[in-house]
């Protein structure tokens, strides 16, 4: 019975030594997987990082060119109001230019104004093209019935009653 005792703690020595190692390994395997994951996320995080960097480089850029642009425009914008000042110093250039832009305004509201009194007329002399169409059709049926065949008609005494025209 001693003998058969000792057999059970033995194997059971063993089970739990199996056990044991089943559990470390477990163990290694999940931390080996969540150092795997974190490893991967920096590595995502670490791309979308340089992807944000290289975005924001790109409009950097962009700014610039376009701030470039404004300034030269400006410079060359400048440089032309201070020829032309030089060139006619007793003119109001500035006064000149209002008064061009006004006077494109009000020609560009004229403009329209015409424009709306044309479509008007068109309108008008479309309406009349169709009244006169309608006129025209109606004599051409009179002028029809008018040079029909024509046939007198009769009341029961004989006499004439009527005129009908012919089918």
């Amino acid at each position: 019975a001693q003998q058969q005792s000792e057999q059970m703690r033995v194997q059971a020595d063993t089970q739990a030594a199996q056990a044991k190692m089943q559990a470390e390994m477990q163990m290694t395997q999940a931390k080996t997987q969540a150092e795997m994951q974190i490893e991967q996320m920096k590595m995502q995080h670490s791309a979308q990082l340089e992807q944000q960097k290289i975005q924001f480089e790109v409009q950097l850029k962009n700014h610039e060119i376009q701030a470039a642009k404004e300034k030269s425009e400006l410079e060359a914008a400048t440089k032309i109001m201070v020829a032309r000042i030089g060139a006619n110093p007793g003119l109001d250039l500035p006064l000149m230019e209002a008064q061009q832009a006004a006077s494109e305004k009000v020609s560009s509201e004229l403009g329209q104004n015409v424009k709306a009194a044309i479509d008007h007329m068109a309108q008008m002399h479309e309406n009349m093209a169709n009244m006169h169409g309608e006129t025209m059709n109606r004599i051409g049926g009179v002028m029809q019935t008018l040079a029909a065949p024509k046939r007198i008609v009769r009341g029961p005494d004989g006499k004439a009653i009527g005129v009908e025209v012919a089918a």
